[in-house]
């Protein structure tokens, strides 16, 4: 298998309404972009983040995800010296359910 290839990778995927603009589009090499529909086909942002909570990270962790559009937001709540705790955007995946 040729390493080397790369192929486009929509970001967002165009079924959930992405774009063909530079912004959305990564290069990724062959086999990790098979392996990224492999493992989580049109998936959302949120449910990939619960699987990979749920299937991947070590459990003692929690990968979080917010929106660019929250980054304003975060970036004032930090500067305020608040602590990542109070984070209003902060979506904790339950790994039970």
């Amino acid at each position: 298998m040729n390493e080397s290839r790369t192929e486009r990778h929509h970001r967002r995927s165009k079924s959930r309404g992405g774009k063909n603009n530079r912004l959305n589009i990564s290069y990724l090499p062959h086999i990790k972009h098979v392996a990224w529909h492999i493992l989580f086909g049109d998936m959302d942002v949120d449910s990939i983040v619960e699987e990979i909570n749920k299937s991947f990270i070590d459990p003692d962790y929690r990968l979080v995800v917010k929106s660019r559009n929250n980054l304003q937001h975060s970036q004032n709540f930090f500067r305020n010296g608040n602590r990542y705790s109070g984070l209003p955007f902060a979506k904790e995946v339950n790994k039970d359910g």
